[in-house]
């Protein structure tokens, strides 16, 4: 699925400006070659008592006009009975626990990108839109039954955020996921950091 087609079945509702490369100017150029990457900088711990852990991986690092950095967040019970666990992250923007810049979906979201999205900010002529608020859907984040020791992984993908300047902008990005397990309520936290990498 073309980035293009994501963004109108999303709602979005843009009209897309037409442009060659041959005719772009030199900075135009230079935007559509633009590399990011992404590394996690820290992970936060969960409370012992839960008999959950938690864990963040890179699976893809780069963004550029063709794909987008992928993360893979693991949950295990190291408990001794069988329990069912919200996912770690399910989805939210960056600005909900410091700057703006990025969005965060899992892959199982009924609202996220696919896969193999591109990002459509690269593109010179992509008119950002006049929004203030990104349109999440509003479903229940599902919950995974695990025995003990069974473990269960998620991937997340890092997407634009439309409704603030820039382009995947550089810098540090925290994020927050509350969570509620036997009993015991938490904040899974983290942080990445984009560079440029062009």
């Amino acid at each position: 699925m073309n980035r293009r087609a994501y963004l109108k079945g999303a709602g979005v509702g843009l009209t897309m400006l037409g442009g060659c490369l041959s005719s772009a100017s030199p900075s135009e150029q230079e935007q559509n070659k633009m590399r990011r990457r992404v590394e996690i900088e820290e992970v936060g711990s969960v409370p012992k008592e839960t008999g959950i852990e938690y864990s963040l991986e890179m699976v893809e690092e780069i963004i550029d006009e063709n794909s987008t950095a992928i993360l893979r967040a693991t949950m295990r019970n190291v408990g001794s009975d069988t329990q069912q666990f919200q996912l770690p992250f399910y989805k939210g923007a960056s600005s909900y626990a410091g700057r703006f810049g990025i969005l965060l979906y899992s892959l199982t979201a009924v609202d996220s990108p696919p896969r193999d999205y591109a990002p459509e900010c690269f593109d010179s002529d992509y008119p950002k839109p006049e929004r203030t608020e990104v349109g999440w859907s509003t479903e229940r984040p599902p919950k995974i039954e695990l025995g003990s020791g069974e473990m269960h992984k998620n991937e997340l993908i890092v997407v634009d955020d439309f409704t603030s300047q820039g382009c995947f902008p550089t810098g540090k990005y925290e994020f927050r996921s509350p969570h509620s397990v036997r009993g015991i309520d938490f904040a899974w936290s983290f942080s990445i950091r984009i560079e440029d990498v062009s």
